[in-house]
């Protein structure tokens, strides 16, 4: 019947996000979702997730000293072997303790989960007359992606869904729109969509969630479970 399959894994993932995936064992359990993907999963976990980071440039009022740190400003700085720019930053980050680590020769997998705080701050989604503007979230997916793998042709990319949120005013509807059009972005790029609704809604959401958008202790095990079922060895 041929072998089992596991959640096992021998490779080397980076990841990239905002405080979702940022925040250690201070909102509950053993630390941030990577560490508990390395408990689920092993293989090498680099973290260089940052707490208020968005996508797309910030609209409006909103732009300022996170700039540096989204997704399509790191993949920049993965291009360019250069991350002084999102160094030193005094934001609550993982990258300043993490990224120095970083072999990139040696990466196989780049996890994206950015778009909520997007979602928030009343980013646009796409731009269907500019296909890499970085001014909207999938434009700027499209982007960071083919940004890296022009330098990293081996690397390959896990980009998350957004997960439910309660806070913000964000609506059910707005998130399922965002993640179809996340999923499409994936496509045309050749990264993988991860579905990351794991059970999480707004019946049980305080069992899942410590207020309105971060995971606590439960929230974070959903989380990398549904992350590890991507994840298989046969």
């Amino acid at each position: 019947y041929g072998s089992a399959k596991t959640y096992s894994t021998d490779k080397y993932y980076v990841n990239m996000g905002d405080s979702i995936w940022t925040f250690g064992s201070g909102t509950g359990g053993i630390g941030n979702i990577s560490d508990y993907m390395k408990e689920l999963c092993g293989g090498t976990w680099i973290n260089i997730c940052t707490g208020g980071t968005t996508m797309a440039n910030r609209p409006g009022e909103y732009a300022g000293e996170y700039d540096v740190l989204d997704f399509h400003a790191l993949a920049d700085c993965v291009y360019n072997g250069d991350f002084t720019s999102a160094k030193g930053s005094g934001l609550t980050t993982n990258l300043d303790t993490n990224v120095d680590s970083i072999v990139w020769d040696d990466v196989d997998y780049i996890t994206v989960a950015n778009g909520t705080n997007d979602l928030a701050f009343g980013a646009e989604l796409d731009n269907s007359r500019n296909l890499y503007d970085k001014n909207t979230v999938c434009a700027a997916l499209r982007y960071g992606i083919q940004r890296i793998y022009s330098k990293y042709p081996n690397i390959k990319f896990k980009v998350c869904g957004i997960l439910y949120r309660s806070s913000d005013g964000i609506s059910i509807s707005d998130i399922v729109e965002w993640n179809e059009g996340i999923k499409k972005a994936c496509v045309s790029v050749g990264a993988e969509y991860v579905d990351m609704s794991c059970g999480i809604n707004g019946g049980n959401r305080t069992s899942f969630l410590y207020e309105g958008t971060h995971p606590n202790a439960n929230g974070k095990e959903a989380i990398a479970k549904t992350l590890a079922k991507t994840i298989i060895n046969i």
